[in-house]
């Protein structure tokens, strides 16, 4: 479920910020949470969607990719 965020979480952008660190991103992943540059206590993209249900976690070019569409 990790890899298809629903569509009020993809951002039209090239970069999201971290709510947690403030980083700019292409996807706010398990791997961003737990590096040493995010300073957050929020160690997985779940427990990030329930801290913060409003906030986009990947952009749309990244999400594309994924799907494979245009």
């Amino acid at each position: 479920m990790q890899d298809s965020p629903p569509p009020n979480r993809i951002a039209d952008v090239h970069y999201v910020a971290c709510r947690e660190c403030g980083c700019l991103v292409e996807s706010v992943k398990d791997p961003h949470l737990t590096g040493r540059d995010c300073t957050g206590s929020v160690t997985t993209r779940e427990e990030y969607c329930r801290k913060y249900p409003e906030a986009p976690v990947v952009t749309r070019s990244v999400y594309r990719n994924r799907s494979g569409s245009e």
